[in-house]
């Protein structure tokens, strides 16, 4: 059997956490079965899609904003005129 692309979360040898890719395969060399890991460490990446959701949802409230500004200024020159 095999395991591809899990994500869990890994400690280093100074207990700090990391989020790795963990993938595993039974493989046979000469009638003996061993298992085959491989664990990918994608916390940078896991950061930078956290920075980006952060940042979208940011601007999607200065966008909101924005456009409640402007509500309000067009508003307020119907009303002075």
């Amino acid at each position: 059997g095999f395991v591809r692309n899990v994500e869990m979360i890994v400690k280093d040898h100074s207990g700090q956490p990391h989020c790795g890719l963990f993938s595993a395969e039974v493989i046979d060399i000469q009638n003996t079965e061993y298992l085959l890991t491989f664990v990918s460490d994608i916390t940078e990446i896991k950061k930078a899609e956290e920075l980006q959701r952060m940042h979208q949802a940011n601007m999607a409230h200065l966008l909101r904003l924005g456009e409640l500004a402007g509500t309000r200024a067009r508003f307020g020159s119907a009303m002075a005129g």
